[in-house]
């Protein structure tokens, strides 16, 4: 038998390990169990790490490797008549909002459980029924010690801890505690686990939808079908609007026929709506913006156009993570629409409009684009991000394990690299002897494999 080594000299960059899939939820949201509910078309299962758009509901158990849960967006219990339990194993990052079943009474019907074995962090509002500290089980272990910050050890006997109070309490904001466990086995202590940790952060948000809206064209003198919008606590605490009004030059052609949430108090969770109409007294585009005053630390602002303006584009890519600094941007585009305008700030924090080529390669970068016509200009769209990681790919070999038999004269072996063609790379290769020996049964073979860049 003869063993190859494929051996070190392997540049930075370069990774043998598959990264952990994530699973996203479509804006809408849905039920967890519905393929179309994500948008890779499939659920989730316990090798993905989910992130949460929109109001998605677990009608089932489920594990998963990591959640992510957005702004604006909500997990909740759907209400089914059985108990539904999520395991998380790894880390949880709630932007938005855990709860039990929005329209809930007090039957354990519609109440949500959790598992986390990871870290947590809670920007938004967790006020699910029973939140676990996970951990595994250690064989033939007598008992569990688990270790919280500013609390004394306690005995446990299972494999969880609640640790709810941590994530549900108001009066514990802005605080972050620790946790660890060991196994108490044949009376003597394991070592204690790597420490988690539970971030609480309480703070005021407002969002609304739509963030920017483009009426149809009406004639002078006549009203636009009524729009509402609707503003919404994204954060922890209350939030506290104050008087909503309209700016701009063309602010005199729209008109606030209804409004529920001036010098309202809108606890987390809840929302009002302001209801506007297009309103015209002259032809022609017209844009003003609708103001929202409030206690979070920015004001909100609506932008609004009519009279033909375009509305907003829908971005597609570059999204998450590409390989280039030089990438294809690409969007829907839209009917009214004659030409775009496009900018984009990189990671110097330098913004280009019309073409764009970053100066720094590496970092997050942001990009919207703004449509316009011969009107004037419309609305911009939402900001999309992307991450530039230039990468030098992976390295595989193209089998296992490689027979020879004798009288075959040779073996071909392939190396091949995927998944990012920066920086020259280079891999050295060798034979060592096990069975056959170098020169008797087969010719000695060592080298290096070259890749350039690009």
């Amino acid at each position: 038998m003869v063993v190859f080594f494929v051996m070190g000299n392997l540049l930075d960059g370069v990774a043998f390990a598959d990264p952990v899939p994530t699973i996203h939820a479509v804006s809408e949201g849905g039920n967890w169990n519905n393929a179309s509910t994500w948008v890779e078309e499939r659920v989730p299962d316990g090798g993905d790490v989910v992130e949460i758009n929109g109001t998605v509901r677990l009608n089932i158990s489920s594990t998963v490797a990591g959640l992510v849960v957005n702004s604006g967006s909500i997990l909740e219990e759907n209400g089914s008549s059985s108990v539904n339990r999520l395991t998380v194993n790894g880390d949880v990052l709630n932007n938005g909002t855990i709860q039990d079943y929005a329209n809930s009474s007090n039957s354990t019907h519609y109440r949500f459980y959790m598992n986390v074995s990871g870290n947590i962090t809670n920007n938004g509002v967790w006020r699910n029924y029973r939140t676990y500290a996970i951990w595994p089980e250690v064989e033939n272990a007598d008992y569990y010690e688990f270790d919280i910050t500013n609390q004394d050890i306690v005995q446990v006997s299972g494999t969880s801890y609640d640790i709810s109070d941590y994530l549900h309490n108001d009066e514990l904001q802005d605080t972050t505690h620790y946790w660890q466990i060991r196994a108490i086995v044949g009376g003597t202590p394991t070592d204690w686990s790597e420490l988690k940790s539970i971030i609480v952060h309480y703070h005021v948000a407002i969002q609304a939808r739509p963030m920017a809206y483009a009426f149809e064209i009406v004639e002078v003198g006549d009203q636009s079908p009524p729009q509402p919008f609707t503003i919404a606590n994204t954060g922890n605490l209350d939030l506290n609007i104050g008087t909503i009004n309209l700016t701009g030059a063309d602010a005199a052609e729209f008109l606030i026929t209804s409004d529920n949430c001036s010098s309202q108090l809108i606890t987390p969770t809840n929302s009002c709506t302001v209801v506007l109409v297009f309103a015209p007294n002259t032809t022609g585009g017209k844009n003003a913006n609708l103001i929202i005053p409030s206690n979070a630390p920015e004001t909100l602002e609506i932008a609004i156009v009519g009279g033909g303006l375009p509305g907003q584009a829908q971005l597609f890519a570059p999204s998450g993570t590409t390989n280039t600094n030089q990438p294809t941007f690409t969007w829907r585009a839209v009917d009214t629409a004659t030409w775009y305008r496009l900018s984009v700030t990189d990671a110097t924090e330098q913004t280009t409009q019309w073409e764009y080529t970053a100066e720094e390669p590496l970092g997050d970068a942001f990009w919207q684009v703004q449509t316009a016509n011969d009107l004037g200009e419309g609305l911009w769209s939402n900001t999309l991000s992307f991450r530039v990681e230039t990468l030098s790919g992976v390295l595989q070999l193209s089998a296992a394990d490689y027979n020879v038999n004798e009288g075959d004269g040779y073996v071909t072996i392939t190396v091949t690299r995927t998944g990012g063609n920066v920086n020259t790379v280079s891999i050295d290769y060798a034979t060592t002897d096990d069975t056959a020996i170098a020169g008797n049964d087969y010719s000695e073979a060592q080298g290096t494999l070259n890749w350039d860049d690009g």
